[in-house]
């Protein structure tokens, strides 16, 4: 696993963090179930500074957004990339 640099963390936290808003925000009720689930832990575990190398458990990006919350399509992209890869898919 590589680890992430701080830099890499701190961009990942932002991510975390916009990714949640839009999910409380929406008004999809499978906004709210990815919250209480698995995608919910992970992003609890960034944003407590629990992770420092790449998240290979991450939902993938097609499965979590098709045909559902469009709204969240952006941020969930990113996060998935940043979480994965390390790099911003913007």
């Amino acid at each position: 696993m590589n680890e992430f640099t701080v830099d890499q963390v701190n961009i990942l936290k932002q991510s975390a963090t916009d990714l949640r808003e839009v999910l409380m925000s929406s008004n999809d009720l499978s906004a709210a179930s990815f919250l209480e689930g698995e995608l919910g832990l992970i992003i609890d575990s960034v944003l407590n500074n629990k992770i420092k190398n790449s998240i290979k458990e991450v939902p993938h990006f097609e499965l979590m957004t098709r045909d559902i919350l469009p709204e969240a399509t952006t941020e969930y992209f990113n996060f998935y990339s940043l979480a994965k890869l390390g790099v911003s898919a913007y």
